[in-house]
C-alpha cells in the first residue's frame, strides 16, 4: 500500500470505553476536520481524497436556526442500521464463498470489527444522553428566563457553555475514533474485493419478478426472493454497503460535532455577556430543543438494538452445488462458475489491519 494511504490517526490509537469518553479531560476545539481515506483507487476511500468540514461559530442571531441537529441524528441512526446489515451480509458471503468453513482467518477479523462497532455505538448512545440532558437544561432555561435573577441566568448559562464544551469533545472523540476505523476498512477493501472475486460464489439469477406459473402469491415471491438473496448476498454489493454505511456514519458525525461546536460558542458568548438571548426567540427555541430530545429518545433505542444485533456472528449458507430453487422464477446456474483456486490463505488477500482493534476490546 503506497505511503499515502497512512491514516492521519496512528493504527494503534485504543478504543476508550464509554465511561472513559465521560472522563476524558476538555481539548481545545480544532478549527477544522480533515478526513484523508485509504485503499485502493477505486475504493470511495480514496487516499487523495479529504472532507473538511469548517467549524464555523454561530452567533446569537443564527442560533435559533442552527439549534435543531435532528436530521443528523436520524442520519445517523439510519447508518448504524445500514453498517449492522452491510458488515453481516458481508460476512455470510465471505463465508459461502469459502464453502462455509468458518476458520479462524475469517472469523476473527469480523469478531474484532464487530466489537469495535460495539464499543463505538455504546459510546454513542452515551453521548446522546448527554445530549439530552442539555436539551433538557436549555428548555428549562428558555421557560423560566423571566422568573429568575440575572445572576442566576448567568450561572445557567456558564454552565451550559461548560457542559456544550464538554459535549463538543466527546463528539470530536468518536469522530477521531471512527475515522481510524474507515482507514483500516479502507486497507481491508482490497484484500476482500480480490478474495471475492477470485472465489466459487454461489449466485442467484432472477429470471423474473413474479411467479411464472401463478401457483405463488407476490408476497409469497418477494418473501422467498428476499430471504434467498439474504442467505446468498452478493460479497461485492455487501462490501460496497459497507464503506457507504461508514462513510454515512462518518459525515453524521462529523455534522453533529459542528453542530456542537456552534452550540458551545453561542453559549460561551451568553455567559460572557457579549450576546443575550432575545425574548422574541424562546418560543422556537424551546420547540426546537424540545424536537431535538424527542429525536434523541427515539434514537437511543434504534442504536441500541444495533448494538445487540452487531454481536451476532453471521453463518454460512449450507453450500450445495448446482442447487435449483423450488420456486420456478428463481433460476441458478447448472454449475458453479469455476474461477481461480483460493487454496491461497486469507491472509495473502487481506492485511490484518483489525489485528490493531484487538486492544479495543474490553
Amino acid at each position: 500500500m503506497s505511503t499515502n494511504a497512512v491514516p492521519a490517526l496512528p493504527m494503534d490509537t485504543p478504543y476508550m470505553s464509554p465511561s472513559s469518553i465521560a472522563n476524558l479531560p476538555i481539548a481545545n476545539p480544532p478549527s477544522t476536520y480533515t478526513y484523508h481515506g485509504g485503499g485502493a483507487s477505486s475504493s470511495p476511500f480514496n487516499p487523495t481524497a479529504q472532507v473538511e468540514i469548517q467549524m464555523r461559530p454561530h452567533h446569537a442571531e443564527t442560533l435559533t436556526t442552527s439549534s435543531d441537529f435532528s436530521p443528523s441524528l436520524t442520519s445517523l441512526a439510519s447508518a448504524t442500521q445500514n453498517t449492522m446489515s452491510s458488515v453481516h451480509s458481508l460476512q455470510t458471503a465471505i463465508l459461502n464463498a469459502n464453502g462455509g468453513r468458518n476458520t479462524p482467518q475469517f472469523r476473527d477479523p469480523f469478531t474484532q470489527l464487530r466489537s469495535s462497532l460495539y464499543h463505538q455505538w455504546e459510546g454513542i448512545t452515551r453521548f446522546l444522553r448527554q445530549c439530552c440532558d442539555f436539551s433538557d437544561r436549555v428548555v428549562f432555561l428558555l421557560a423560566n428566563q423571566e422568573d429568575i435573577s440575572r445572576e442566576e441566568n448567568m450561572d445557567f448559562l456558564e454552565a451550559l457553555g461548560v457542559q456544550s464544551k464538554k459535549l463538543l469533545t466527546t463528539s470530536q472523540l468518536l469522530l477521531s475514533q471512527h475515522q481510524t476505523m474507515i482507514n483500516n476498512l479502507g486497507q481491508w477493501t482490497s484484500g476482500v474485493a480480490h478474495f471475492l472475486q477470485h472465489s466459487d460464489q454461489p449466485r442467484l439469477h432472477f429470471a423474473s419478478q413474479s411467479p411464472s406459473d401463478g401457483s405463488l402469491s407476490q408476497d409469497t415471491s418477494d418473501f422467498v426472493k428476499s430471504n434467498l438473496l439474504a442467505a446468498y448476498p452478493d460479497g461485492l454489493t455487501a462490501l460496497s454497503s459497507t464503506t457507504a454505511a461508514f462513510t454515512e456514519t462518518y459525515t453524521s458525525l462529523a455534522t453533529i460535532s459542528q453542530f456542537w461546536a456552534s452550540i458551545h460558542e453561542a453559549y460561551r458568548s451568553f455567559a460572557a455577556g457579549e450576546t443575550l438571548i432575545s425574548l422574541g426567540d424562546q418560543p422556537q427555541l424551546i420547540q426546537t430543543w424540545a424536537g431535538n430530545r424527542e429525536r434523541i429518545l427515539w434514537a437511543i433505542p434504534h442504536i441500541d438494538k444495533m448494538c445487540d444485533a452487531i454481536t451476532i456472528e453471521a453463518v454460512a449458507t449450507p453450500h450445495t452445488t448446482g442447487r435449483v430453487s423450488s420456486f420456478s422464477s428463481l433460476k441458478s446456474p447448472k454449475s458453479p462458475v469455476r474461477r481461480s483456486s483460493t487454496s491461497s490463505s486469507w491472509e495473502d488477500g487481506v492485511p490484518n489491519c483489525w489485528g490493531s482493534l484487538k486492544k479495543w476490546k474490553h
